[in-house]
């Protein structure tokens, strides 16, 4: 098991206790992120635990799922509790412990799939409220330049009738 304190410009990875050689800082680019799964894959990791950090851990949770981890993510409050001193290592190593105590309950993540169509959802929703307020705005752009559909379509409705 392992433990990351995930950071907005490093993450601490800890695969055991020893500070000297079971600690390691990985930056947060994408090629930074595949080194950190291949470390953890070279020293027989399978299961991760990190803590929600408003965003910072989404990239390196997509990044671990892909190669085949399990990780688990849970809530700040959960390792906070425990804490006896602050340092990026010391909370990656407090956040391996917890979880190989089984202390750290698990938040909601959603799989691969629903990410992607989460985001195309909103995506169609926000068309389909905007949708109204462009058609608006064409509508006043022709009017300006003299171009009246709606007149238009009435008169070939009359002649339909």
């Amino acid at each position: 098991m392992a433990g990351i304190d995930i950071g907005s410009r490093f993450h601490m990875v800890a695969i055991g206790d020893n500070i000297e050689t079971d600690v390691r800082k990985f930056g947060v680019s994408t090629q930074e992120l595949f080194d950190l799964a291949d470390f953890l894959k070279e020293n027989g990791i399978q299961k991760v635990a990190m803590e929600v950090t408003g965003g910072y851990e989404t990239p390196l949770v997509t990044v671990l799922q892909n190669c085949d981890f399990e990780v688990l993510v849970t809530a700040g409050a959960n390792t906070k509790n425990y804490r006896r001193f602050k340092s990026d290592t010391s909370d990656a190593i407090h956040i391996r412990n917890l979880h190989m105590l089984g202390l750290l309950p698990p938040i909601f993540i959603t799989d691969a799939f629903s990410t992607k169509i989460r985001s195309l959802v909103r995506m169609r929703r926000s068309l389909i409220e905007d949708a109204a307020t462009y058609i608006r705005r064409i509508q006043k752009s022709l009017r300006n330049i003299n171009v009246r559909l709606d007149a238009a379509l009435g008169i070939l409705n009359l002649n339909r009738v």
